[in-house]
């Protein structure tokens, strides 16, 4: 992918202290990767919430398929790395990263998407998560979007999802990339933790809150699924 020519590759710059949460002591911090990509990580708790509990999976509907997942058993994914997510008037502010991913063997009804985000401590915990088209290998036009709240603290958890239940009728259309984007609250810090199982996929980073985007591989990608309900062929395929 291009690199941002104006971001100097760096090691781990910010520190933050999280007095305000019920949280046991960790060192958190950010940075930019080899590619001028932000990133936060955290050093295992010392104490609170389990973060290595994997809980069994879950029975899906009849007829609901697992159209992407890269999560590990039981929805885990990694508790204490993800790449940043920051609004314009946040710390290191105005970062977004979006995954994207590919229907690719028939055209499906949306259900279901569930996505491993979590609160870095900073700001209002809250984001929208929008479900995109492409546009040249970016994200593009905006199909649908959903509201979350509550995000779980980061680096207490491997395991606590955030799902979405799709009510509107939303196609994926076989053969066809789309984008899922999380756009935080103007002031917040979240983190889109990443993969567990070193999956790899196709993403996309914003300077400038959704604006304009730049894309390439991230390894890990985010960790995230979608789900939904295969048409018969004559559906838009």
């Amino acid at each position: 992918m291009r690199r941002s020519t104006n971001i100097i590759v760096c090691t781990l710059a910010l520190m933050f202290c999280l007095a305000a949460l019920p949280l046991a002591s960790t060192a958190q911090e950010s940075g930019i990767d080899s590619h001028g990509r932000s990133f936060s990580t955290v050093a295992p708790a010392i104490a609170g919430p389990a973060s290595n509990v994997v809980k069994p999976a879950t029975a899906l509907p009849e007829g609901t398929t697992v159209i992407y997942s890269n999560f590990g058993s039981g929805d885990s994914y990694d508790c204490c790395f993800g790449w940043t997510e920051t609004g314009p008037e946040s710390v290191n502010p105005n970062y977004l990263a979006a995954m994207a991913f590919t229907p690719t063997k028939a055209t499906y009804q949306l259900t279901q998407l569930d996505l491993a985000l979590s609160f870095y401590g900073v700001g209002t915990n809250g984001v929208i998560v929008e479900l995109c088209g492409d546009d040249d290998g970016v994200p593009g036009k905006v199909v649908e979007s959903w509201s979350l709240t509550g995000l779980p603290a980061f680096g207490y958890t491997s395991n606590v999802v955030q799902t979405i239940q799709v009510k509107k009728t939303v196609l994926l259309i076989k053969n066809t990339q789309y984008w899922l984007v999380v756009i935080p609250n103007s002031n917040e810090y979240a983190v889109w933790n990443v993969n567990a199982v070193s999956v790899s996929g196709w993403g996309a980073e914003s300077f400038n809150y959704a604006v304009t985007w730049d894309g390439g591989e991230y390894s890990p990608n985010g960790a995230f699924d979608v789900l939904g309900t295969a048409l018969p062929q004559s559906s838009g395929q």
